[in-house]
């Protein structure tokens, strides 16, 4: 399942990642394998519960934070032809140095994780300035020009505001902004768009889209909507209970799903001119 190939950023091999209760051991992701390539979209797609997310946190060992572990499997992560890290057991310091430069997230709800007592010029500043060490003007202007590459307009002005001024959409472009600051090779996006409305959602997918291109970064993409998975991404892997159930390019699984579950989840998208002459939604057979 998992390439062996040069083109590979990340390499996940049998990874199993559990989490420690009172009472007892959970099982959240099981055995899975898959491989990211340099410079693509992969998709990590299922409903809530599946393991998707607990599976991109482990990439950062974020897990942790939250009793989590990697109880077996490895997660290589190759940032060039001649640099390979084990994510599974590297150390807190080299954790460290991959979080923010290497590998950048973004999640659904930007208000959970931008300081509503901070200026968004300030918390982009920040960023330049802990991994970059640059000085405070370097890191200013700097900003100004993240702040144009995510299409934030007028970024000078935009500068000192704070998040609740902002629109959810504006909102998750700074999110975008502070993430590819250090120009990562690897962009994980956990839902950055459900909490948007249909417009504005367009608009966040064709700016990772575009931004991905330019950076020439990958992206590990994670949803539940297999209309965003045919429109963004270029492989992706479907989970199910914690494992993958259905793994390749995307256009091939959509054309021909191999797996019941693949099959609803396709089912579920909503297909234009459906409704045409019928007064409620047509229900779609469940394979």
């Amino acid at each position: 399942m998992v390439s062996k190939d040069h083109k590979s950023l990340v390499e996940v091999t049998n990874l199993s990642v559990k989490f420690r209760t009172k009472d007892l051991v959970i099982s959240a992701v099981d055995n899975i394998s898959f491989s990211i390539q340099k410079s693509e979209i992969f998709a990590l797609v299922g409903e809530s519960g599946s393991g998707k997310s607990v599976t991109a946190l482990s990439l950062l060992r974020l897990n942790e934070l939250s009793n989590g572990y990697i109880s077996s499997g490895k997660i290589i992560f190759s940032p060039s032809d001649d640099i390979q890290y084990d994510l599974s057991s590297a150390d807190n310091k080299l954790m460290q140095e991959v979080r923010g430069n290497e590998i950048s997230m973004i999640f659904q709800e930007p208000m959970t994780s931008l300081n509503p007592s901070l200026s968004i010029g300030t918390q982009i500043s920040e960023v330049f300035v802990e991994h970059q060490k640059l000085s405070h003007t370097e890191s200013k202007i700097k900003t100004f020009e993240m702040l144009k590459k995510v299409r934030i307009p007028e970024p000078e002005k935009q500068y000192n505001l704070y998040p609740h001024q902002f629109s959810g959409g504006m909102r998750q472009r700074v999110m975008i902004a502070m993430a590819l600051s250090c120009k990562p090779k690897l962009l994980i996006a956990d839902e950055p768009t459900t909490a948007l409305d249909v417009t504005i959602q367009k608009q966040i997918l064709n700016l990772i889209k575009d931004l991905q291109e330019e950076i020439e970064m990958s992206v590990l993409f994670i949803t539940h909507d297999m209309g965003i998975v045919a429109e963004i991404s270029d492989r992706v892997a479907v989970m199910y209970k914690g494992k993958i159930v259905e793994y390749g390019k995307t256009s091939e699984i959509f054309q021909m799903p191999k797996d019941a579950y693949t099959r609803r989840l396709i089912n579920s998208v909503p297909r234009l001119g459906s409704m045409r002459g019928k007064n409620e939604p047509e229900k779609f057979d469940i394979l």
